[in-house]
């Protein structure tokens, strides 16, 4: 059994409890397709409250090299897959801001 969809659905249930209690939520994940995405827009949508996306890019040698330098590193595999599946943002989703790396 994979906890990852249950991990999610209690970061929304927190999300929603923060966002009822007038807080500001920040989501710190690798959303790299709308789909992914999709879960906090509806959410903002929902809560008529402003989303942001902050993309942070960075060529994918120097994302290699430093994945490398981490002590918990990302198998190379998946970083190729979530390259080859990224979906850049739309301003229908929210507002883009744009990070050097």
């Amino acid at each position: 059994m994979r906890a990852e969809p249950f991990v999610w659905a209690i970061v929304k249930t927190m999300a929603r409890a923060l966002l009822l209690s007038g807080y500001n939520v920040a989501i710190d994940a690798t959303h790299t397709t709308k789909k992914r995405r999709a879960r906090w827009v509806r959410l903002a949508r929902e809560f008529q409250t402003r989303l942001r996306i902050f993309v942070l890019k960075a060529p994918l040698t120097t994302i290699k090299e430093r994945n490398r330098q981490r002590e918990a590193y990302v198998p190379e595999k998946l970083i190729d897959r979530l390259q080859a599946n990224w979906e850049e943002p739309t301003e229908e989703e929210g507002a883009i801001i744009y990070l050097k790396t």
